[in-house]
């Protein structure tokens, strides 16, 4: 559960904006910049203040500083005591403190202003680490601020036992980048849409809701024993409609034809029983998911993806990367298969897929299948270890988990390689179907390349694989193109790295 709550200062423990903007409008008076309506000063409360005054005033990094040198003339003085908490600020500290939370400031004013003025309201007790930015300039991000409160209250490796609350993008972004998650304070500074685009974990409306809050998070408090079952059930669901399935198939085949044709039929028809098997586990993992997601809105911890929308651009990249993980996983099994005695998992699946249509084939494997996988193992698996977890923590052990259920070796390893790509994508683009589009399209680029063996037979050796090294060339530049784009998805979302 979270051990330590870190606030923000402007705009979410004080309302500080009549002092800043006016000790701001008077630095840019100094530097030849005047502005006459102050209330269009209300962005400087809260992000840096030399950043924030090259982006307002069009001012190189060197007459920033000089601004923020004239700010510090009124704002010391008089600017920093034209402020006052906001109603219920007391309350809440108070009842997070009763509750065992360990109460941190983290804010980019300078510490030491930060200092004075949780002494000037008396609430600076009720905080056993403070930390601002430095007056050299140092500590100048909101990233760099978390981080050193990390630090200090020794929870660096264990970021996700600290809570972030904060009322603007930055502090959602800073917070995230070091792997902790943020309530957005919307009785602060933020700009309308401003919070909802930068995606916190909840928006909470007043300082009471950030008890409550609080008080709903069952999830850390939940036992391992529990947790593990919550994890696992999903896949036990798909198992036992997969099992379910195929045994009423055989028993009504025994009965028609007895039971060794039976059998064979079951066989036969493994493809066919693989997509009714989907079409059947999709109706529980979409209510379990639904479900989830109306428990993470009342207050439990990882938010589900925000519905971020995806361009067809993006769409593009995404089927082309799944294109390039089916080639290049198969490439890698095949090397594999010569190292180590793994079982021929592609004679099995020759068998199966003998004789059937390829538009069977795609949907049933492509399509049918690879969506239920994701609703189990990404929508349900993968975001309840978030609901505990860190990214990375999550997409291995999904990924893990994915590749064990498959039950065979050679099939395990090529699905959780994937599985973590699937996983990253779904949480850098905060859009679900990112992971169903990455797994539709390698099943299906699989199996549309199995039907391409006979190129050889048709047009030599030289045309085979003059095609063959074309593909390569090409996915190597989607599998190159589509991880830098997803980074920079996710840079965008306020996560440090993919």
């Amino acid at each position: 559960m979270y051990k330590a709550i870190l606030f923000d200062l402007d705009g979410t423990l004080t309302e500080s904006g009549p002092g800043i903007m006016r000790s701001v409008q008077y630095a840019l008076a100094r530097i030849g910049r005047p502005e006459e309506d102050v209330e269009k000063l209300r962005v400087f409360v809260g992000p840096p203040l030399k950043e924030q005054f090259m982006q307002y005033a069009g001012v190189d990094e060197e007459t920033a500083e000089i601004a923020t040198k004239y700010y510090r003339e009124r704002y010391v003085p008089i600017g920093m005591y034209e402020n006052e908490l906001y109603p219920g600020i007391v309350q809440m500290l108070e009842d997070l403190r009763i509750d065992g939370y360990t109460l941190a400031v983290a804010s980019s004013k300078p510490e030491p202003f930060v200092l004075r003025i949780l002494e000037h309201f008396d609430i600076a007790k009720y905080f056993e680490v403070v930390v601002g930015s430095g007056l050299d300039g140092s500590l100048g991000t909101k990233e760099q601020v978390v981080e050193e409160a990390l630090i200090r209250l020794g929870l660096e490796e264990n970021p996700e036992e600290a809570l972030m609350v904060g009322d603007k993008e930055h502090d959602v972004f800073g917070a995230r980048a070091m792997g902790v998650e943020c309530l957005g304070a919307a009785w602060g500074y933020s700009a309308p849409g401003e919070l909802e685009k930068a995606d916190p974990l909840k928006i909470v409306q007043t300082p009471e809701d950030v008890v409550l809050f609080l008080d709903s998070t069952p999830l850390r408090k939940e036992g391992i024993v529990r947790k593990v079952w919550r994890v696992l059930y999903p896949a036990g669901i798909h198992l036992g409609i997969s099992i379910a399935v195929a045994s009423v198939f055989g028993m009504i085949a025994a009965a028609m034809f007895g039971p060794e044709t039976g059998n064979d039929l079951t066989y036969r028809y493994t493809i066919e029983l693989t997509g009714i098997t989907a079409l059947l586990a999709m109706l529980p993992c979409a209510f379990l998911y639904l479900n989830d997601r109306d428990n993470r809105m009342s207050g439990r911890m990882i938010p589900s993806p925000s519905g971020a929308k995806i361009s067809v651009p993006a769409v593009l990249l995404l089927i082309g990367l799944g294109a390039a993980l089916s080639l290049y996983g198969n490439v890698l099994l095949s090397l594999l298969a010569q190292w180590f005695p793994i079982d021929d998992y592609s004679e099995v699946i020759e068998q199966v897929e003998s004789g059937k249509l390829l538009w069977v084939l795609i949907l049933c494997m492509g399509i049918l299948a690879p969506v239920a996988e994701e609703m189990v193992f990404r929508w349900l698996i993968y975001l309840r270890l978030r609901d505990t977890f860190p990214i990375w923590t999550a997409a291995l052990v999904s990924s893990v988990f994915f590749g064990v259920y498959h039950g065979n070796m050679m099939q395990g390893i090529y699905a959780g390689v994937l599985g973590m790509f699937f996983a990253l994508a779904l949480e850098m683009t905060g859009n679900l179907w990112s992971s169903v589009i990455l797994h539709v399209s390698a099943n299906i680029f699989s199996l549309i390349m199995q039907e391409a063996t006979t190129l050889e037979q048709h047009f030599g050796e030289s045309v085979a694989v003059m095609v063959y090294g074309i593909f390569a060339v090409v996915f190597l530049v989607f599998l190159i193109a589509a991880p830098l784009w997803l980074k920079k998805v996710g840079e965008r979302r306020g996560y440090r790295a993919v």
